[in-house]
């Protein structure tokens, strides 16, 4: 029977591909797979409990990945057997980029049955479909987290470097930076109010004086912390 359908994916291409070839995402994608071990360059050995019926039960099998075309397509070669039934299948996966998402287009052949047992067709196929879409579903969810995990790891990039007595360069981040910053400023301000004593003796005009100084003290100290960590030597 034949088997085709599209799924479009928040991803470019290229990600979707080293999503879709590497071997621990596909042992959280794949659904019910218990084993997935590789045994060649593009082959894996795997074991995977389906739970849609009629295909219900565990397979054994065998996996190639061949005619790989990076990253716009490749084939699909799939052998397994379980207690009830075999399946045998082939297909191929094409990816394309449109409007920085990537529309996964698949399409091919499925054979099942053992000597003697007839599976029907629709029900078969409804199956196979379920378990590509749960697939695809599982692939989209790693991708969200993928991107979360890089856009906090952007936000947390340095600002500024502090150096080491060993010459490492130890990054610092924004909110560390900041956090510096305000208790240089703040240390300041009450040094400067302490000292020419504005607002005469009043203590509410000497805080507001120690505000406005804090103010512009924070300012001056990050632009000077920003300076000082472009003039360190990097560590080689």
């Amino acid at each position: 029977m034949n088997i085709e359908g599209t799924y479009t994916l928040q991803a470019a291409p290229e990600d979707v591909w080293q999503c879709l070839m590497k071997h621990e995402m596909l042992l959280r994608t794949v659904p019910g797979v218990e084993r997935l071990e590789q045994v060649g360059e593009d082959s894996y050995q795997i074991s995977v409990r389906i739970k849609h019926a009629p295909l219900i039960g565990v397979y054994h099998g065998r996996v190639a990945v061949v005619d790989q075309i990076y990253p716009c397509s490749y084939r699909l070669i799939v052998e397994g057997e379980g207690r009830q039934s075999r399946i045998s299948a082939s297909g191929s996966i094409d990816l394309n980029g449109r409007d920085g998402n990537t529309v996964i287009a698949y399409k091919g052949t499925l054979t099942t049955g053992k000597m003697g047992t007839l599976l029907p067709p629709p029900v078969v196929k409804g199956a196979a479909k379920l378990f590509i879409q749960q697939y695809f579903s599982a692939l989209s969810d790693e991708l969200r987290r993928s991107r979360r995990v890089q856009a906090g790891t952007r936000e947390g990039q340095s600002l500024s470097v502090t150096q080491q007595p060993d010459e490492e360069i130890v990054i610092s981040s924004p909110a560390a930076h900041a956090g510096l910053a305000t208790s240089i400023s703040r240390s300041i301000a009450g040094a400067i109010v302490a000292v020419l004593k504005p607002g005469s003796a009043d203590p509410g005009e000497q805080e507001l004086w120690a505000r406005r100084v804090r103010r512009i003290g924070f300012i001056a100290v990050l632009l000077l912390l920003v300076w000082i960590g472009t003039r360190l030597p990097r560590k080689r």
